[in-house]
């Protein structure tokens, strides 16, 4: 998956979200979908610097995506929107 469709993928997930209902689970679930695109957890993890435990954790822990979820909830609610976007300094 490359970068562009990665981002869109994930924006994707956040588009779908509303924040009453506490559900990160299509969010999480895409952004593992790119993490094993990508190589999966050890090559990710590398390439992040984050102790592949730490990356698993992330994704499985609800609590780290729903900060990120009710962060664009609050943006919504204030007339802004999140995106994800590729990183062009690359």
């Amino acid at each position: 998956m490359g970068t562009s469709s990665a981002a869109r993928y994930l924006t994707a997930g956040l588009a779908g979200f509303y924040p009453d209902t506490d559900d990160a689970s299509e969010l999480m679930g895409r952004l593992a979908d790119i993490v094993q695109a990508r190589g999966g957890i050890t090559t990710v993890s590398r390439k992040a610097l984050i102790n592949p435990l730490r990356l698993r954790l992330i994704l499985t822990d609800y609590e780290e995506a729903l900060r990120l979820l009710r962060l664009n909830g609050l943006l919504r609610a204030l007339g802004l929107r999140l995106t994800i976007q590729p990183d062009t300094k690359k």
